[in-house]
């Protein structure tokens, strides 16, 4: 399966070349298999080498993010944060890609889609702080 974007992407302009961006986001997703999505952020279309694994190797993925499992009636919501090292002064666009590893995922709800009180929908967010170093 090929990774697609999430829908969460936010742009940043460094004052500075030296400045570090923070990255975090939360997302909220359910699956009916309990399959989690794989994560990677892309900084400016490509993937942000500073925020994904690296080392892996025959079918292993390189990932930023791999979350425990969700579940078919309640969205599993997972968070995370990295620094990135730009080196520039220029506007960055950061985008959320994932790919499925099973099944139908989805963000922002339950897989179930009953009309129940304990099925919820819930955002999900991007966040980029710039720090000076």
């Amino acid at each position: 399966a090929s990774f697609i974007a999430t829908g969460l992407t936010k742009a940043i302009t460094p004052t500075s070349a030296s400045s570090k961006i923070i990255v975090s986001f939360t997302t909220h997703q359910s699956n009916l298999d309990h399959n989690p999505p794989g994560f990677i952020m892309y900084r400016d279309g490509s993937p942000a080498s500073d925020l994904i694994g690296v080392g892996a190797t025959g079918s292993r993925t390189n990932l930023t993010a791999y979350p425990s499992a969700s579940s078919q009636y309640y969205a599993g919501t997972f968070s995370w944060s990295g620094v990135d090292s730009p080196a520039t002064t220029s506007a960055i666009t950061y985008t959320l890609y994932w790919r499925n590893y099973g099944g139908t995922t989805y963000m922002n709800r339950s897989y179930n889609a009953t009309d129940a009180w304990y099925l919820a929908h819930a955002p999900s967010a991007l966040i980029l702080m710039e720090v000076s170093v």
